[in-house]
């Protein structure tokens, strides 16, 4: 069977006046589509804090009272990375991307500022990650990995 995506990052899929709805049903294909919050960075840092949750904003408080955040550059990080990605793809059962994928990343993308990747740091110890990722002036979550 052959799939077809739509990135939610479609910029036609952006106007207030669009229906949010995946224009490939009109088509006949099923609806395979997901949803992506779009935050206009724009504004302040507090303001879109503000923006947030209430749990949100208290997860983002604790985890700061627990470690550090860096962002992750060089052969190094890659390979923390990857070693994290590893062991939460067999955690949760999905086939993890080759090594070259993630090297394409640190070598090409983050270079060109078109990615960030942010690690949390415990007890000085790498044990999350996240990646975002920067395209036609908006930013989206790409992949994140963990320590179990």
């Amino acid at each position: 069977m052959t799939k077809f995506y739509v990135s939610p990052m479609t910029p036609s899929l952006h106007s207030p006046r669009i229906a949010k709805i995946n224009p490939l049903l009109e088509l006949g294909f099923d609806n395979q589509m997901g949803q992506t919050w779009v935050v206009d960075l724009v504004a302040e840092e507090s303001v879109i804090f503000s923006r947030y949750s209430a749990t949100t904003r208290n997860e983002i408080r604790r985890i700061e009272k627990l470690g550090q955040v860096r962002e992750a550059q060089g052969s190094e990080d890659l390979k923390i990375y990857y070693q994290l990605h590893t062991e939460t793809c067999r955690r949760t059962g999905i086939s993890p991307h080759s090594f070259s994928y993630f090297e394409g990343i640190f070598q090409k993308v983050i270079p060109a500022g078109n990615c960030r990747i942010l690690f949390f740091v415990e007890g000085g110890e790498v044990v999350a990650a996240q990646n975002t990722c920067y395209f036609k002036n908006h930013a989206f979550y790409w992949t994140g990995a963990s320590r179990d």
